[in-house]
Parts: C-alpha cells; structure tokens; sequence
C-alpha cells in the first residue's frame, strides 16, 4: 500500500503492467560568495563584494513529479526499522576541493543504490521507478572491468592493465572469449591473472593484421583500438550507472544534451539559489545551513507546476515545434490548467 499521495496523471503504466514512476536527479554547486548582485547603499559609499567565488558545497539530489524524494511520510518505526536508516532527504552534500575532494560517478551510483532506491522501495513498493540523468561525463562512467579499449594495452600482461569480464566473438554471446589468462609469477612462483592485450584478442576473433599499430591519427579502421572498438560487444558496453540501475529491475533514462529546460529539477535550483543569494553572508558556515533550509522551502505545488511545464515542452518537441518559436511559447506556457492546454492544436 502507498503511502504518500500522488497526482495519479504522473504514474504511468497500462493494464498488466507495474506503474512507473518518474524520478529526475542533478547535481549543483552553491558557492559561499555567490550573493545578490544589486544593493542600496548611501552617497558616497562602496558596495564591496568578496572576490571569487569561495568556498563552495556540492549538491546532488532526486525529485519525484511532486515532490522531493522524502521519507516524511514514514513513520520513524518505518524508517528505521530496516537494516540502514533510512533518511528524511535523499539529499546529498559534499565540501568539494581539498577536504573532501569531488563528486564523481562511483559517488552517484553509491547515491543511487544506497541512498534513493532503498527510500523509493519503501515508500512505493511494488512500483518500477525510471530515473532521469542528464549527460554529463560523470554519468557516464564505467566499471573498472568494463569492456573498453581505453583500459587495454596492445600487448598482453603487465600489472597497469585493467581485469576486464568476458566478452563475445562474432556477434553470437554464446561464443565467450575471455579477457585474461592464469599465468606462473617468476618472482613468488604463485599463479595469478593477467589481463590479455589488443593483439591476442583480435588474434582469437580472426581480426588481427600484420603491421596494426594501438591507435590510428584520425579514427579511421586500421588500428587495433579500432577495430575492436568496433566490435558487438564492445559497442553494447553500457556506463556503470545504467548497469547498476538496470540491475536493480529499474529503468534509465538520459535527457538530450542542452536541453535543460526538460528537467524540472533545474526550476527547484533555481528556487534554492534565489533562498541562498538573499541570506547570503559570504561564509561556508553560513552556507552550510542555507542550503538545506533554501531547499526546504520549494514547496510541492512549485516542484509539480514545474514537472507539467517541462512535460509540455517534450510534448511541444514531438509535435516538431522549435524552442523560442511564438507557437512554441503558446504550447508551453498558455494554459487554464496543469491538464488541459489553452488552444487546440489545430490552431496553431
């Protein structure tokens, strides 16, 4: 049984099948000195502002259609009555630079699977939840033995190449082709696994070619990197967060690039940097606070005004209309309610 309440025109789901629920994640970066731009001050005075932007806190959080992703509606038995507690936000913080370094790939798949799937499980369970990424690089990350050229050397052995999984020969998954070898160390006599080289793996596929350098100057198919780059099961490698999620019996999604506008949870940034900028006073202790309480104040009806908006401009795309167009404005922004447009479509 559900819980929390929900607009029901935000699950999606047909007869048969388990609902789905959206969830959207970004990351973004409140700065210390980051404050208001504009002041009044008296004749013959100075407004100065604190160069740089200082000290900054590192954000990464999830939102559903109507709401942040929260245990409030739990009970405290509920939320500590598993094996980790569970958190009242799934808000993440991190001090980047030099205390606590920067938030990269392995970080969010941790925040994923330790963190937001846990509390989406129990809140709704029974539900499958489709997560949405922007692309950035860190996104895009990739397990440490995952199938990619750029941790292969051409030859095999060697303690600085990477261990990576089985992979396939000839497009068939049944024809598996290991990546390593047991081979004798000369120095402690004791068997370990090495991992094979470009050239002994194009050799096993019937790929490799006298004379084939690593890597060729312009992508072109005649360097080993390349051509087995090119192959059905290298191509088919996906990122370590699509793998996890997927895993996990969920679903995954990345937005296109440069089109901020579709996610919703750049309006609740927005929100919170305008909290933020107004009581501001250019220190991380003051930020520290700031922040969680700039948050706090999105309320819920803002966060689903802000998902309809952006569901009606994925609406506006499809009908292959362009952003910044008159008729692209009509369809976004005119409207009686978060259900019905303001014209028909015929009008335009």
């Amino acid at each position: 049984m559900v819980k929390k309440a929900y607009p029901q025109d935000c699950i999606v789901g047909g007869p048969g099948q388990r609902p789905i629920i959206l969830v959207t994640h970004d990351e973004s970066t409140f700065s210390s000195n980051d404050g208001r731009r504009q002041a009044w001050i008296g004749p013959a005075r100075h407004f100065l502002r604190p160069k740089g932007r200082g000290q900054g806190i590192m954000v990464s959080d999830f939102l559903l259609p109507w709401s942040r992703l929260s245990t409030e509606s739990l009970s405290e038995e509920e939320r500590t009555n598993s094996d980790t507690q569970l958190p009242l936000y799934a808000t993440k913080y991190l001090e980047y630079g030099k205390t606590e370094g920067y938030w990269d790939g392995k970080d969010l798949v941790a925040h994923v699977l330790e963190v937001a799937l846990p509390m989406l499980r129990k809140i709704y369970p029974g539900y499958q939840f489709l997560f949405l990424f922007d692309n950035s690089s860190n996104h895009g990350t990739y397990a440490d033995n995952a199938l990619r050229v750029q941790s292969m050397s051409l030859k095999s052995g060697g303690l600085s190449q990477k261990l990576l999984r089985r992979g396939y020969m000839n497009g068939d998954p049944a024809q598996v082709q290991e990546m390593t070898y047991q081979a004798i160390d000369s120095h402690t006599g004791t068997e370990t696994t090495l991992a094979k080289g470009m050239k002994v793996v194009l050799q096993e596929r019937g790929l490799w070619k006298d004379g084939l350098s690593m890597h060729c100057p312009k992508n072109l198919c005649c360097c080993a990197a390349e051509i087995l780059s090119r192959e059905e099961d290298f191509l088919a490698q996906k990122g370590m967060l699509q793998e996890e999620i997927e895993r996990s019996g969920h679903l995954i999604l990345f937005l296109p690039k440069f089109h901020c506008e579709l996610n919703w949870i750049e309006y609740y940034w927005g929100e919170g940097k305008r909290y933020t900028r107004d009581n501001c006073r250019y220190t991380i202790d003051d930020l520290r606070s700031a922040i969680p309480q700039a948050l706090a104040t999105v309320k819920n009806s803002t966060i689903h005004g802000h998902y309809h908006r952006c569901m009606r401009r994925i609406q506006a795309y499809r009908a292959g209309l362009g952003y910044g167009s008159p008729e692209f404005g009509k369809w976004t922004e005119n409207y009686k309610s978060h259900r019905r447009i303001y014209f028909k479509t015929g009008d335009m």
